[in-house]
């Protein structure tokens, strides 16, 4: 594998393929020339061009698709809405019709990411019944506030809800309130919102 920026050479069985790929991505997958590495691949067909995106996750390229059929997002500002926010803060924003969170991606204005919550409501809501965040967090096994602090679920949910627009503090106030063990982000984030929001 070669990389240069957002653009990776990969080799499979000694053919090169030219692949996009968020520059958050390939910094989180640690990704060098030389390495071997997985991506799960999208193939843009136009008349004059193909052009093939690589994704971390198959929930990744799904949103991908899914902002793909907003009109005015290419793919260059999909891409870049993947790359700078987690697929549970792209599908929770859509769903509680709040764009604050995708007018801090580049590229991104104030009408398109209104076009964004309008356009997806629907299939946002659709993607996160079908997916259990649970496997892509981790889910707390005690009961120690200790370790409700110090672990991914927390850090996770608080990020999540500071990306919608609150605060840290009230965010972890209200997380802390609402977090036992087994819960997943998914059920941890709709708990804290019902009362953020009220």
């Amino acid at each position: 594998m070669e990389v240069d920026g957002n653009e990776i050479i990969l080799n499979v069985n000694d053919v090169g393929y030219q692949v996009i790929v968020g520059e958050h991505t390939l910094s989180k997958m640690a990704c060098s020339v030389g390495e071997v590495a997985e991506f799960v691949i999208y193939t843009g067909v136009k008349e004059d061009e193909i052009k093939l995106y690589g994704f971390e996750t198959f929930l990744d390229r799904k949103i991908f698709l899914m902002l793909l059929t907003v009109n005015g997002v290419g793919p260059k500002a999909a891409l870049s809405i993947i790359d700078q926010m987690e697929p549970t803060q792209v599908l929770f924003a859509i769903q509680q019709n709040d764009s604050r969170p995708f007018l801090n991606v580049s590229g991104i204005g104030k009408k398109t990411a209104q076009r964004i919550i309008v356009d997806l409501q629907g299939k946002a809501d659709q993607l996160i019944g079908e997916n259990d965040f649970s496997s892509m967090n981790t889910v707390y096994q005690t009961s120690g506030d200790a370790d409700f602090r110090d672990g991914n679920l927390l850090k996770d949910a608080i990020s999540a809800l500071s990306n919608l627009g609150f605060t840290p503090r009230e965010a972890e106030k209200v997380v802390k309130k609402h977090l036992s063990p087994g819960m997943t982000l998914d059920e941890i984030i709709r708990k804290s919102l019902g009362e953020l929001r009220k």
